[in-house]
């Protein structure tokens, strides 16, 4: 007779016991593990991506000495065209330049946002949504809803080389929607419009869209070429027009166009970067502009200028040397082209040297205002610079100008005159959850 051995109910029960234990201590370390690599290989690619927009601006610096370094809050889906980086490239997310360099990020990669603001550590965690240093007055919300004909018009346009983009989803099928657009009237305009008739194709691209779907669309020039990319399809067109205001939401004083659908973001070089918003002081939804515009705003034309017998060279660097005795008292316009168009609103116009005897000044084809260290009003963006001198003192001196409009976020304010938060057509723009 055989005498089979094996295991008994309660042995066997036994060693489910003892598996469950370890599967219950072991799973959360494997897990974390694994959440831990997933982390710092998010972390990795935010610093690559980092290094890859530092040494980019460095590159067309070298290359070209009159370049400017951008400042400013800059999407990631918003870097120049021939802009490019190995490794992972984030889906979402900005960087705030300084001189050309990163000093804050928030950066998307896969499940995992990577930011670093200020002083604070490196976060890197499980988000949906890239993160803002929103301030106090207002609250984040997910997404701005139009529901009408209604418009924002952003006071500024693509200039040529550069891109826009932006995040949005529709919640149900019309012709004739606009998601952005640059113009007003006519063909030829660039436009993202996700459904419409086949006679407007030469002026953007026809998608029927998946409602409430993400999408990210990007737009931008090339000369007399326009171009734009929504879903993966591209339409390139001839521009027949001058560059006019991009506009958010519908088109502009057009009967028929509507936009039922949700903003997420909106991005365009670091002269335009806008988040939904709720003010709190009054519950009202707007954009609110996470763009800097408080450095290298002016860019004066280098060369030699006479002052009224004063030699005056301006290097290609901005820096200002005067030199001689005035022969008469008066001043001298000198060329001014700001680095960012400028909003109207108040300025401080500032000369670096302390003992400077310069006379500088702005002018907006209304007033004169003479300047040391003073605030000016700009009306409008007809920004001409000018230095004055006084018969028979004399002048050895050098220095730099600088455009200061401050170190915070552009507020809840018109820009180039033109609101962005105030309804502009028919309809409404209705908040989505805060965040």
């Amino acid at each position: 007779m055989d005498n089979k051995n094996g295991f008994t109910l309660i042995e066997l029960l036994a060693i489910i016991v003892i598996l469950a234990i370890i599967a219950v201590i072991t799973v959360p370390i494997i897990l974390g593990i694994i959440d831990d690599s997933s982390k710092g290989a998010a972390v990795n690619s935010a610093y690559g991506f980092r290094d890859a927009v530092q040494n980019y601006y460095a590159y067309k610096s070298l290359q070209d000495s009159q370049s400017e370094l951008p400042n400013g809050i800059v999407m990631a889906l918003n870097l120049p065209s021939d802009f490019s980086a190995s490794g992972e490239l984030p889906s979402d997310g900005w960087v705030n330049l300084t001189n050309g360099n990163v000093t804050e990020f928030s950066l998307k990669f896969g499940e995992y946002v990577v930011t670093k603001l200020g002083d604070e550590d490196v976060v890197s965690e499980k988000n949906d949504y890239v993160v803002y240093n929103i301030p106090e007055e207002y609250q984040r919300v997910e997404y701005l809803q139009s529901n009408g004909s209604q418009y924002i018009d952003t006071g500024t346009y693509l200039l040529d080389g550069e891109k826009a983009s932006i995040k949005f989803s529709l919640n149900d099928y019309k012709d004739y929607q606009v998601i952005f657009g640059q113009t007003s009237t006519g063909f030829g305009s660039l436009q993202a419009r996700p459904k419409f008739n086949w006679y407007y194709k030469t002026s953007g691209i026809s998608v029927d869209p998946i409602l409430n779907k993400l999408y990210t669309c990007t737009a931008g020039f090339n000369g007399d070429k326009g171009e734009v990319n929504l879903d993966g399809q591209t339409g390139v067109f001839d521009v027949s027009e001058d560059n006019t205001n991009m506009l958010i939401f519908s088109r502009q004083n057009t009967s028929g166009y509507e936009m039922n659908g949700k903003v997420y973001s909106f991005g365009m070089g670091v002269r335009r970067s806008l988040v939904p918003v709720v003010r709190k002081s009054d519950n009202k939804p707007g954009m609110l502009d996470m763009a800097n515009y408080s450095r290298n705003l002016l860019k004066l034309s280098s060369g030699s200028y006479d002052v009224r017998g004063v030699a005056v060279q301006i290097s290609d660097d901005g820096q200002i040397t005067m030199s001689g005795t005035a022969i008469a008292s008066g001043g001298r316009t000198i060329k001014l082209s700001p680095v960012f168009e400028l909003k109207a609103g108040e300025y401080v116009l500032s000369n670096d040297n302390p003992n400077s005897q310069a006379q500088i000044w702005l002018n907006n084809a209304a007033t004169n205002n003479y300047i040391n260290h003073h605030n000016v009003f700009l009306e409008d963006t007809s920004v001409f610079f000018g230095i004055n001198v006084v018969e028979g003192a004399t002048y050895n001196e050098s220095f730099n100008v600088m455009l200061n409009a401050g170190d915070e976020p552009l507020p809840y304010e018109p820009y180039r005159g033109k609101s962005f938060y105030t309804n502009e057509g028919t309809g409404e723009f209705t908040a989505g959850p805060e965040l």
